[in-house]
């Protein structure tokens, strides 16, 4: 999977499966966002597919949640999270960090969040 990083946005997310013999297919629509940073996969609603959850810039801010159909596209997507602890998300990971089986995510944001701790890696 690539995605197309600037610094002003304007990020648009495009998969390619693997064919097999070394080489990767037509891309296919992961998501057309005008402000996406940063992208992580994981099977966040537990249906054996991958999902990806794409962190924006401040401008447009927010989360997006993308879900896996097993097909390689990602047609739904859900946004959450227009406060300034959501928004510029910058750098993304996923992993069950409370060891309940389901996974989490860690982020960061550009420049800080507007509430304590103000330089702090925040879950959800």
């Amino acid at each position: 999977m690539a995605t197309n990083r600037e610094p002003t946005g304007g990020a648009f997310i495009s998969v390619h499966l693997n064919n097999g013999t070394g080489g990767f297919g037509a891309a296919m629509n992961g998501g057309n966002l005008t402000s996406a940073n940063v992208v992580v996969l994981g099977d966040f609603n537990r249906d054996g597919n991958l999902d990806m959850a794409i962190g924006s810039s401040p401008i447009n801010g927010g989360l997006n949640i993308r879900l896996g159909n097993g097909t390689g596209n990602f047609p739904t997507g859900t946004t959450s999270g227009t406060s300034n602890d959501i928004r510029g998300i910058t750098d993304m990971l996923t992993a069950d960090f409370n060891g309940d089986g389901n996974l989490d995510l860690a982020f960061t944001t550009f420049g800080g969040y507007d509430t304590a701790p103000f330089n702090a890696v925040k879950l959800l």
